[in-house]
């Protein structure tokens, strides 16, 4: 998508607690060099996303797996188990990527 697009969509979501647009880049930048990407209640209060792209042969990310949990319900260390497994389940799941 271009800027534009992707900015266009974001402009459509409808916020908890909002962030800037730029906040929003950065976020997408970071999660592009870590391969995950946390919502720490921002979307919904009270709610912590961890999501993982499932990237496939072509590069692309047709799909993603996540995990949902309350605010406070793990500390950083679980929650980086998590955000490991949600990365193993992502490589295993690559077979089905591309055709989704």
């Amino acid at each position: 998508l271009s800027r534009e697009e992707i900015r266009q969509r974001f402009d459509e979501i409808r916020w908890d607690q909002p962030i800037s647009f730029e906040e929003f880049v950065a976020q997408v930048e970071e999660a592009r060099r870590s391969g995950w990407a946390l919502d720490d209640g921002n979307f919904a209060a009270g709610i912590r996303s961890v999501a993982v792209a499932v990237v496939g042969d072509n590069g692309e990310a047709n799909l993603a797996v996540n995990a949902t949990m309350f605010a406070g319900q793990y500390d950083s260390e679980r929650a980086e188990a998590v955000i490991a497994d949600l990365k193993k389940l992502a490589r295993r799941l690559k077979p089905f990527a591309g055709g989704v």
